[in-house]
């Protein structure tokens, strides 16, 4: 899959936004006043004002628009997902395609598995991890989350750099924890944000 870089330091208006998100003006317009998508550079000030947004806010709109168009689910739950995601800096690492050298990454990941002793699955993976820890590689992962929504009517989520093998592996662990809570899942969404992501960095390439 062919992929561009985009500079990071690049802004959008309104109308670059709506071309690259493939959306009317009145959309964008609508679930920027909404906040499902953030005008993190000028935000609205008054008729007549113009909003821009930056690359993460970009991606931020992208996937609310994926979760809506794909999975059909309500603004309220989308815009939740999307404001915890960006509370964990989550489009910030996107935004960098999550590439991994930090020791203190895999440190913390070391960390975790520890506190599951009995847990086979990431004792398997413990090995892995205290290699990357002695000598931390240098990846480019295209990142994935998933969505577990359960029978009340809630949800949780799970997001990290990792790639789409290595998320889904961690779901037992997921499922497991669901369940001594007495939550029964109904439905998981898995997302590879790779393709997401490199489908809008193409169009940003294609603006005039």
């Amino acid at each position: 899959m062919l992929h561009f870089s985009v500079d990071m330091d690049s802004s959008f208006s309104n109308a670059e936004l709506a071309q690259i998100l493939d959306r009317p003006s009145r959309f964008i317009i609508d679930w920027s006043e909404r906040g499902l998508i953030e005008a993190d550079i000028t935000p609205a000030t008054g008729p007549g004002s113009r909003r821009r947004y930056s690359y993460q806010a970009v991606l931020r709109a992208a996937l609310g628009i994926h979760l809506k168009d794909r999975y059909g689910m309500s603004r309220h739950i989308i815009k939740n997902i999307l404001d915890q995601l960006s509370g964990f800096d989550f489009f910030a690492d996107w935004s960098g395609d999550f590439v991994k050298s930090q020791k203190a990454y895999y440190e913390n990941i070391v960390e975790w598995i520890n506190k599951e002793p009995d847990n086979p699955v990431f004792q398997e993976m413990l090995a892995e991890y205290q290699q990357k820890v002695s000598n931390p590689p240098s990846l480019i992962n295209s990142g994935c989350l998933s969505i577990l929504f359960r029978e009340d009517g809630g949800y949780s989520w799970f997001a990290d750099k990792e790639t789409l093998k290595e998320i889904a592996s961690c779901l037992d662990y997921q499922m497991g924890e669901e369940k001594k809570k007495g939550n029964i899942i109904t439905d998981i969404v898995i997302l590879d944000l790779g393709a997401i992501k490199n489908s809008i960095d193409q169009r940003i390439k294609a603006l005039p």
